[in-house]
């Protein structure tokens, strides 16, 4: 038909030509079509059936292994066969392995898996650093611009206070750089405020939604200042970590306000706390975090004739057989460390690159337990850059530019 259509020449000839030209191009086109049919319906499925299969075998493997490092390294495997036959094609039934397998890895893992949920609809355009919350209130340490963002609970999520404003700037006759770390203040204070911020020379911002912000300088110490890097409150005392200077210096207060010249933590004997990154004090004992993710421990004297005393590096241990043949806390990311409301005070350890926290036994040392959010969350790719437990132990977790929260904190 179609050289018929064609104006001029000899039919045969054209006939001829299109039959060669339907021969080399088209035929070539339907066997490959064709090929590519019959391996998407049997390739594939043979591709996932032999995947399926061998994660079936690796199961029986783990399953009869005695030795927990074995079975960690099977189960693990199982989700690596898993993952790849999932690429060809998802059923039930690699799903309920895979549901299998990650259960049974978690355990020997010591894991505890908790929902995250994002806590904005969209980022807060921020570099989140540092989280501070109580009972119904987040607040959000934008390390970029050195200020505090506030943000309230609205049913499930939580709602950003344009309003508030709380960071660098002249507050009275005090200027106030920008803030460095954040903190929870006392419900009952004498300054009505329900967030403290410091910057690095020591002053104190005082701040509460729909109030105007309170700076009042620390007085300063005995060798002055080097540069505040962090601090932390505990039962009625601010402690002050001035790294750079090899210094802690504790402020007793007085509903949350710091008037009176501070004590030296350490005595005659000042570890080496330089790369010091965060602290938490619990009672005497005071924890140290330090950049390259260990910690020291140091145990406040009261007594003139007796030392303050520090161990440096504190032996933290679990008692997991699966990790026997594995440093964990060698491999985890330490950033920040925070201590949990009594009874139960426990040390939380914030591992960004995993964005999951460990729980640590504070008299032991002992790892109790780590939180991971559940498999295959939807949370932004990236490190945890800040964690925080508000006092109905709800965990925050904050990741790129939004902050994640999950109930039922152990």
């Amino acid at each position: 038909f179609l050289p018929n259509l064609l104006p001029v020449g000899n039919s045969s000839t054209v006939s001829s030509t299109f039959i060669m030209f339907f021969i080399a191009v088209v035929v070539p086109l339907l066997v490959v079509t064709a090929g590519v049919a019959a391996y998407l319906k049997f390739g594939r499925s043979y591709q996932y059936d032999n995947l399926y299969l061998q994660a079936q075998t690796t199961r029986d493997q783990a399953q009869s292994a005695t030795d927990p490092a074995r079975q960690r390294d099977r189960w693990q495997a199982v989700l690596l066969y898993l993952d790849q036959a999932e690429y060809y094609r998802r059923t039930p039934e690699s799903e309920a392995l895979r549901d299998e397998a990650q259960s049974n890895l978690d355990t020997l893992q010591g894991i505890q898996r908790l929902n995250f949920y994002p806590a904005f609809s969209g980022g807060v355009n921020a570099q989140i650093s540092r989280l501070a919350a109580n009972e119904s209130d987040l607040y959000m340490l934008d390390a970029e611009r050195g200020r505090v963002l506030h943000a309230s609970q609205v049913g499930r999520n939580f709602e950003m206070d344009e309003a508030f404003h709380c960071g660098p700037g002249k507050y009275g006759d005090y200027q106030v750089g920008p803030i460095v770390d954040i903190l929870i203040l006392p419900r009952l204070n004498s300054l009505n405020a329900a967030v403290l911020g410091i910057d690095a020379g020591g002053n104190l911002l005082y701040c509460a939604p729909s109030e105007v912000g309170q700076a009042i300088p620390l007085p300063v110490p005995d060798t002055n200042w080097g540069r505040v890097t962090g601090f932390t409150y505990d039962s009625g005392s601010l402690y002050v970590l001035d790294a750079p200077s090899r210094a802690i210096w504790v402020y007793p207060g007085k509903d949350a306000s710091f008037i009176d010249r501070p004590y030296f933590f350490f005595g005659n004997q000042i570890p080496e706390i330089e790369d010091s990154i965060d602290l938490a004090v619990n009672g005497d004992i005071l924890f140290l975090l330090h950049a390259d993710g260990h910690l020291s421990k140091c145990s406040y004297s009261r007594l003139d004739t007796v030392s303050t005393r520090c161990d440096d590096p504190a032996p933290l241990t679990h008692s997991l057989p699966a990790y026997q043949d594995i440093d964990l806390f060698a491999q985890a990311h330490i950033t920040q460390m925070q201590l949990t409301l009594p009874p139960e005070s426990n040390l939380l350890l914030l591992d960004a690159d995993n964005r999951s926290v460990m729980r640590i036994n504070t008299r032991s040392l002992e790892l109790q337990n780590q939180i991971y959010p559940m498999p295959g969350a939807s949370l932004h790719p990236g490190p945890a850059g800040a964690m925080t437990v508000n006092p109905n132990r709800v965990l925050f977790l904050a990741v790129d530019d939004q902050v994640y929260f999950a109930a039922d904190m152990p």
